[in-house]
């Protein structure tokens, strides 16, 4: 999937065949690195020398937008990330891999970057651009391991695309997270009012998993819903214990390598390393 180096394999000293490492694959390495530091500086110096060994290398670029201060620098830096990340994996990738990027550990840099990017478009306004990406991410991988749904589900009912917006929630009618069960209800709330059908889904949102989970009394901090969460469904009680937030809009956690995966009850934040040296994505 990565761009050809042109190098050609050598017979090691043990006779066995030896081949070229790949620069992209050292510069994902030290990302790897980046991502488990805790010092932002550390984390640029990382994705400026990856970048150095790979200018194809999506995540240096995603972790730098992250690090960005303004929203009009990570629009740039997501958007060179994207083109990185298109000129890895080549036209044959998007030619022949439609409807499960994400299964290639390859893509994934460049649906990171391009996840990023929907969302700093969104941030600076440039609200169909945002909406186009994340249509076009789920088209690529509509088993939808990051959440983009999530997103774009609230992006088309914030622009008044509620018809667009059914689309989406008829595609993963077999969604259970909470966020699916009271988005349906709203979009009833705001089609039919207070009807019977809106008072049955309102029902079946209180009797979601997500409230039993609540009313156990086993979530060890206070749960008043944050500005902007992340999306994740709720695993079970040991794994419920405080909402995702952001601490601030350019540190995201889905653009920093934790990754979503989608079940049959939702989705939930995983993360540490993807590639050669473990699968974080749990991909199923």
């Amino acid at each position: 999937m990565q761009p050809d180096s042109g190098s050609k394999p050598t017979s090691g000293r043990d006779g066995l065949t030896q081949f070229p490492r790949d620069p992209l694959d050292d510069a994902q390495e030290l990302c790897f690195d980046a991502w488990e530091s805790g010092n932002p500086r550390e984390r640029v110096r990382l994705a400026k020398k990856a970048l150095e060994l790979s200018p194809e290398c999506a995540d240096a670029y995603v972790i730098l937008a992250n690090e960005a201060k303004s929203p009009r620098r990570r629009v740039e830096l997501y958007g060179k990330g994207v083109a990185a990340g298109e000129r890895a994996l080549g036209p044959r990738t998007f030619e022949h891999e439609v409807g499960h990027f994400w299964g290639l550990h390859g893509t994934r840099p460049y649906m990171r970057a391009r996840f990023g990017l929907a969302q700093a478009l969104w941030e600076v306004g440039r609200r169909e651009e945002a909406i186009s990406h994340c249509s076009e991410m789920l088209r690529l991988n509509p088993r939808d391991n990051q959440g983009v749904r999530y997103v774009l589900i609230r992006y088309l009912l914030e622009e008044g695309r509620d018809s667009d917006a059914v689309d989406i929630m008829d595609f993963y009618e077999g969604d259970a997270s909470a966020d699916w069960v009271y988005t349906q209800l709203l979009i009833t709330l705001r089609k039919e009012g207070d009807s019977e059908k809106a008072r049955a889904h309102q029902a079946h949102a209180h009797r979601s998993r997500l409230c039993g989970l609540l009313r156990t009394k086993r979530i060890s901090a206070p749960l008043s819903p944050p500005a902007n969460p992340h999306h994740c469904r709720t695993a079970g009680r040991k794994e419920t214990r405080i909402p995702v937030r952001r601490s601030r809009p350019r540190r995201n956690l889905r653009q920093s390598g934790a990754e979503v995966e989608n079940t049959t009850g939702g989705a939930v934040l995983t993360g540490t390393r993807t590639g050669r040296r473990s699968d974080h994505s749990n991909e199923r």
